[in-house]
């Protein structure tokens, strides 16, 4: 794993509808310390759907919806029983990262 501030994260309550705009999207938020991730899957396991939805970050810098266009066609997109991990106040070498819809697991 290239996250070590994954290590240190202590996972909160999974929530449908307090972080995505869909109850068909539910968020577990991990809490570190400044480091927040977000993991963001079908509510139903079973969904093989495709499922467009924005996620609001608790950040450093207030709340962030993402993505940041102001147009209303533009999504983030869960496919399947995938999952996405969004990060919020990520440290890059001293330099604080607000937010990221991009994976930073892996380089």
């Amino acid at each position: 794993m290239a996250s070590p501030a994954y290590l240190t994260a202590v996972p909160g309550n999974a929530s449908s509808g307090s972080f995505a705009d869909t109850k068909a999207i539910e968020v577990t938020q991990l809490m570190g310390n400044p480091t927040n991730f977000y993991a963001a899957r079908h509510s139903a396991y079973n969904s093989l759907m495709s499922t467009p939805y924005r996620l609001t970050l608790r950040t450093s810098s207030g709340n962030v919806t993402i993505p940041q266009l102001n147009d209303f066609a533009t999504s983030l997109t869960l496919n399947g029983r995938d999952t996405k991990i969004h990060v919020s106040d990520y440290d890059l070498g001293g330099i604080n990262l607000i937010y990221s819809s991009a994976e930073i697991f892996t380089w």
